[in-house]
């Protein structure tokens, strides 16, 4: 419940834990509504992306493209400073 910021009900229920009146159905509803509250900028951003797949494809094409190129650069220039033959 910290983590969601519903400090209240944190204090509240940490009350009645202390008293020995708290209600697991209270706890498990107070925590429900934390991580549901919680995990709603996910689904948003989730829900982006799934609309807009083609880009998200495209984007991780052209990064896969510029990473594999940065990576042959950096192993032609380890075979150069170890003396290893180069693969072409």
């Amino acid at each position: 419940l910290k983590a969601s910021n519903k400090l209240e009900d944190h204090r509240s229920l940490l009350a009645d834990y202390e008293s020995g009146q708290l209600k697991y159905s209270m706890l498990k509803e107070a925590v429900a509504e934390g991580i549901i509250e919680m995990s709603a900028p996910f689904k948003l951003k989730l829900a982006e992306i799934k609309a807009d797949q083609e880009n998200v494809t495209n984007q991780i094409l052209d990064s896969s493209a510029i990473i594999r190129k940065r990576a042959q650069e950096t192993m032609r220039d380890v075979r150069e400073l170890t003396g290893l033959p180069s693969l072409r």
